[in-house]
């Protein structure tokens, strides 16, 4: 005796496939369309900073010395309410994070490329 199958038995796996699937794509599309466009950070640093918004003006010129005690911008000393690292390309820093530490990026010819807090 051949048994038939009645289309009942198999409908509610295949239901609960076709659910999980159209749910899983609905959940990673959402996923996608909800993440607003990054946008590039910005360099302007907030007004009660570690000193990097005075310095926004002084991209370009010259960077001297390497500590808060002795840098200088420009032949002028800096403003700073913490430490200051002076980084050079390509160099190595260690990434804690100290927002009163003024960072100052330079150039090859050590000119200032981005004052930044970190």
């Amino acid at each position: 005796m051949i048994r038939k199958r009645c289309h009942s038995q198999k409908e509610p796996a295949l239901t609960f496939k076709a659910i999980a699937y159209a749910t899983g794509t609905a959940v990673i599309l959402a996923g996608c369309a909800s993440n607003p466009a990054r946008q590039a950070p910005s360099i302007v640093p907030q007004v009660n900073d570690c000193g990097a918004s005075a310095l926004l003006g002084q991209i370009g010129q010259p960077v001297t010395g390497d500590t808060a005690s002795n840098v200088r911008v420009n032949g002028q000393p800096i403003q700073s309410h913490g430490d200051v690292r002076v980084i050079g390309p390509n160099a190595a820093m260690i990434q804690n994070f100290s927002a009163a530490r003024l960072n100052l990026d330079v150039d090859t010819a050590r000119n200032l490329v981005r004052p930044w807090c970190g």
